[in-house]
């Protein structure tokens, strides 16, 4: 299946797991199989149009989930990596798709200064 956005957790011993999960079940194509008797979480946006009306839950689902062990997170069908590097780039197509509303583009270039200053932080950090 084709996505622009997919997310996957396995359980974990943290406190915001049930958290996350609750968020992932309220994206528009949740589901939850076995795979190696673990039980895998897994979410999904298929399109622009499904993004732009779940965006307000994928930024804080990512925040949570993106130093887990046990989740994998991929934009257009590539795995991305901790730091995240590419979704600046995915946030710019799905706002130059959605060009004509303004407050969608305030909000996702006001994401890409957060995560560009996260990066920068978690990149200071690794030096210290």
């Amino acid at each position: 299946m084709e996505t622009i956005l997919k997310i996957e957790i396995g359980k974990i011993n943290s406190k915001k797991f049930e958290k996350a999960l609750n968020i992932m079940k309220s994206f528009p194509h949740y589901e939850s199989e076995i795979q190696n008797r673990k039980e895998i979480h897994k979410c999904y946006i298929k399109d622009t149009i499904e993004y732009i009306n779940n965006y307000t839950k994928v930024e804080p689902l990512i925040s949570l989930v993106r130093n887990w062990k046990s989740a994998s997170i991929y934009l257009n069908d590539k795995k991305m990596g901790k730091y995240l590097i590419y979704f600046r780039d995915f946030q710019y197509e799905m706002a130059r798709e959605k060009n004509r509303d303004p407050l969608f583009l305030a909000h996702v270039f006001e994401q890409i200064q957060y995560f560009q200053f996260a990066f920068r932080i978690q990149t200071v950090r690794r030096f210290i």
